[in-house]
């Protein structure tokens, strides 16, 4: 309850044009009370559930979110499905496509859920399955560019544009959208300026976040490395890593995500443990 029922009294109060002050009389308590409510200072008493979700039209568990907690339930599962389907050995892209397409069907209007989509269409495909796909891509793409504010998805679909990029004109005008890549010097001359006006924590956030970004990089351009096929197309063997060189590899994976990023990546280290085993067995 505590996560969403603040936001949605605010949200559906509003949607209902109604002040603070009509729904506390509505409910027979105070203005400040229904205030306390929208803030997440404090929550309503259990016997007043019902009385608000009437109010303001909707069930209990549409006031307290459970629909919404048990999505983003389900939706974090597939995620992490996902992830361990891509990190598999051999590659497993067929499945991750289903998985993909399973939950597009089933929340097809979460940003997560359509960004994974997106990512299931242009990575590890056949080509013949990505030619019957590609209009798909498009339309996932520029939906997320029109009106997903995350950047991170943003990128995605950019990228998603440059892979079906027809000419040389569009492939320019999507470089064009692309952000700058990090720049050392430019970020330590943001860094020396929060430096000299005191702004401790701005300079220590700047440099964290690049090397939070590096190590982002670093992982990926690794993990590139131990797999034995990319876009659909075997790899040759002799540009292929050994067994015991994709083990070592991911040794350090483990080593830079736990360096940089901790028990948040927890998930990803026990993958990367897994496919050692794998490897050396």
């Amino acid at each position: 309850m505590s996560i969403y029922i603040a936001e949605n009294i605010r949200r559906l109060r509003s949607e209902q044009n109604l002040t603070q002050e009509a729904l506390a009389d509505f409910l027979g308590v105070t203005a400040k009370a229904v205030s306390k409510w929208e803030t997440g200072e404090n929550y309503p008493d259990i016997t007043l559930l019902s009385p608000i979700a009437n109010t303001l039209g909707v069930t209990i568990d549409e006031l307290i979110g459970n629909d919404k907690i048990r999505s983003d339930e389900r939706i974090d599962a597939i995620i992490a499905e996902y992830e361990s389907l891509e990190t598999a050995l051999p590659a497993r892209d067929r499945e991750k496509n289903a998985l993909a397409r399973t939950a597009y069907r089933e929340f097809p209007n979460d940003w997560r859920v359509i960004h994974l989509r997106l990512h299931s269409l242009f990575c590890g495909y056949d080509d013949e399955m990505f030619e019957e796909e590609k209009p798909l891509l498009r339309k996932l793409a520029r939906l997320i560019l029109d009106k997903c504010p995350i950047q991170r998805y943003r990128n995605s679909a950019i990228h998603a544009l440059l892979y079906v990029a027809e000419d040389e004109a569009e492939t320019e005008r999507w470089l064009s959208e692309l952000p700058s890549d990090i720049n050392f010097w430019q970020l330590w001359a943001r860094t020396d300026a929060h430096l000299q006006r005191g702004r401790w924590t701005q300079a220590r956030e700047c440099q964290l976040g690049l090397v939070r970004e590096f190590a982002e990089y670093t992982i990926f351009a690794l993990s590139l490395l131990t797999q034995t096929s990319a876009y659909g197309c075997d790899i040759p063997d002799e540009c292929r890593s050994l067994p015991d060189e994709s083990a070592a590899i991911y040794e350090k994976m483990i080593a830079v995500t736990t360096l940089i990023f901790g028990d948040e990546r927890s998930e990803h280290i026990e993958r990367y443990r897994k496919a050692i085993v794998r490897l050396r067995s």
